[in-house]
């Protein structure tokens, strides 16, 4: 039987459900194919601040910004006028789209944490950045920490949720609520839509100042937005009812597929989450090689750096194919003597 690959991203599997590419083809007969001019523009479709609108409602936040891709949301927050004189804390694993030159990067999350703990007492104006989940090694970072630092604080906030937005928290809505509720100060969140939504582009989440300030970058004026009719295509499953039904199978394929690997050994996840890492990389080449099954097994960010092993479990996958990939790996790792 023909096996979905278990990798990539499109966690919602959204990018070849019909009635999503329904949504697309009328966007496109709609807006066209592509919108290249400026969000400031007179010509910019309205479809942009409606999906914006929908945003802040999916998520809880109560300001949204699309741009062109996560990488270039995440671009922007590092820009933002008053944040130039501040010390910029990475955690580890921070998406390289945060990354800004000069800032301080650490090894492991209480260093981090004593960083910026350490900074503030000092008085010092700081950037906490980090990555809400890492979908490399099924990792999350300490959050309560902050119910500790005051409000008024000279500390802002920055996370990525790339791969918990349309995932993780409520009906899918992303960190913004969980953070927001440890968190009363000022708080700045990025993402790609790409993974979840199959949208091509990026989103911030933020105050209504804050987004107002980075509408005024001239990086954000000279750049052109997502394609329109991807855009509309969300907005129409949101408004619809498509994302609340895909969250509820991806999150159904998830426990099922937890509860498949319960006696395997080196894999790690993290509940609600569809990436399954492991150390044991051979078994993706047994894996296509016994069965013809795809698992994610590449090196990232960059060629040099180290080989990332995982299984991607998306909305499209069928029971069967959850068991079967289970069946398969129990003989793999039976065969390398786990």
């Amino acid at each position: 039987m023909y096996v979905h690959p278990f990798s990539g991203t499109a966690y919602l599997s959204l990018d070849r459900h019909p009635a999503y590419l329904a949504f697309i083809h009328e966007g496109l007969d709609g807006y066209g194919a592509h919108y290249g001019g400026s969000r400031h523009s007179a010509l910019a479709p309205d479809v942009y601040a409606k999906a914006e609108a929908q945003m802040t409602l999916y998520t809880g936040a109560p300001t949204a910004l699309l741009v062109s891709s996560g990488s270039t949301a995440g671009q922007l927050l590092t820009r933002l006028p008053d944040l130039q004189d501040a010390e910029f804390h990475y955690a580890p694993w921070t998406h390289p789209a945060l990354w800004r030159a000069g800032g301080k990067k650490y090894r492991s999350s209480a260093g981090w944490i004593k960083g910026v703990q350490t900074a503030l007492a000092q008085g010092r104006k700081v950037v906490a950045l980090a990555d809400t989940v890492s979908p490399l090694y099924a990792l999350q970072l300490p959050w309560e920490w902050l119910r500790e630092i005051p409000p008024s604080a000279p500390l802002t906030v920055i996370t990525d949720d790339s791969h918990g937005l349309g995932v993780a928290g409520a009906a899918g809505s992303g960190a913004w609520a969980g953070l927001r509720e440890r968190w009363q100060g000022r708080l700045l969140v990025s993402a790609s839509t790409s993974k979840a939504f199959s949208m091509p582009g990026g989103l911030i989440l933020g105050s209504p100042d804050d987004v107002a300030g980075l509408q005024m970058l001239p990086q954000f004026g000279s750049a052109s937005p997502p394609p329109p009719a991807h855009v509309y295509a969300w907005l129409q499953a949101a408004e619809q009812g498509l994302l609340h039904t895909q969250h509820q199978r991806l999150q159904h394929n998830i426990s099922l597929f937890q509860s498949l690997l319960a006696e395997l050994d080196y894999f790690y996840f993290l509940p609600h989450f569809p990436f399954f890492c492991t150390p044991r990389h051979e078994l993706a080449a047994l894996l296509q090689q016994e069965a013809g099954i795809t698992i994610s097994s590449f090196r990232y960010p960059g060629p040099h750096d180290p080989l990332v092993t995982r299984i991607i479990v998306t909305a499209a996958h069928e029971e069967a194919e959850l068991r079967t990939l289970a069946q398969h790996l129990s003989r793999c790792l039976d065969f390398i003597g786990y």
